[in-house]
């Protein structure tokens, strides 16, 4: 299974999201086919089991956390509205370990020069 560290709501609170996905393909191709709608169905909705909640709309286990986390999980997702929220899948077996991969709600990945972390040297002759 893979883990996903979430941020919802820009803070308010975090989660350890096991998902029932064993490859990142199939995350990413959960992202892209998800209903949008159940983001802000989640984030928004009041109630006592909120990972209860969260597992009936997302499935896989949720583990809420007490504070933001030292270290980020792989996966990271952020989820508020449609407008800001987003799946991102670092890849550590490719040649810079920052590079990865940010998804957004219209299920796309974000063009290659807003995703990767490193510098990138222009040779002048």
């Amino acid at each position: 299974m893979i883990d996903v560290t979430v941020e919802e709501e820009h803070g308010w609170k975090y989660w350890n999201w096991k998902t029932p996905f064993k490859k990142k393909s199939e995350l990413s191709n959960w992202w892209k086919n998800l209903d949008y709608k159940l983001i802000t169905e989640a984030v928004f909705t009041v109630c006592d089991d909120r990972a209860g909640m969260m597992r009936q709309i997302f499935g896989g286990e949720w583990e809420q956390l007490d504070s933001a986390p030292n270290t980020l999980n792989e996966c990271y997702m952020h989820i508020h509205e449609e407008t800001d929220s987003f799946l991102q899948i670092t890849h550590p077996d490719k040649k810079f370990p920052e590079d990865k991969q940010i998804f957004h709600c219209d299920g796309k990945e974000a063009p290659e020069f807003e995703v990767l972390g490193h510098e990138v040297s222009v040779r002048r002759d």
